[in-house]
């Protein structure tokens, strides 16, 4: 199964990573974390960004991509369990006050009027 919501940067090269080789490599991490995002909580709208030239996976749920969760991937190198994504998971739900058993549209509505991208876009994130 292909998770969809991966963000990959488009860019060919950069300086980090001059011929690209990295492309490969974030787009199989970002499958993996957005896979087990997936697994731990079903049908919620994940989006994943996967920067392993910069160290960092940002985690976050689609209409709240200003407040990401950041994972480093030196974390996720020690975690095969992948239980830190887990926890990201259910710190990203618990401060939209989503319930983590599965999604509902009513309460994902309920949480963007609380937190509306458009009057918060420079506003701390939600504790």
């Amino acid at each position: 199964m292909r998770f969809e919501f991966c963000d990959v940067p488009e860019f060919e090269s950069n300086v980090l990573d001059e011929h690209g080789s990295l492309k490969g490599a974030n787009d199989s991490l970002c499958q993996d974390v957005g896979t087990a995002l997936s697994k731990f909580y079903p049908g919620h709208p994940w989006w994943v960004q996967s920067e392993i030239e910069n160290g960092v996976v940002r985690i976050a749920i689609q209409g709240f991509l200003q407040w990401p969760y950041i994972l480093h991937v030196k974390t996720l190198k020690g975690d095969p369990g992948r239980l830190s994504v887990m926890e990201a998971g259910g710190h990203l739900l618990e401060r939209l006050r989503m319930p983590r058993k599965g999604f509902s549209i009513a309460d994902w509505q309920a949480a963007n009027v609380r937190h509306n991208y458009l009057f918060n876009r420079n506003a701390r994130a939600p504790v």
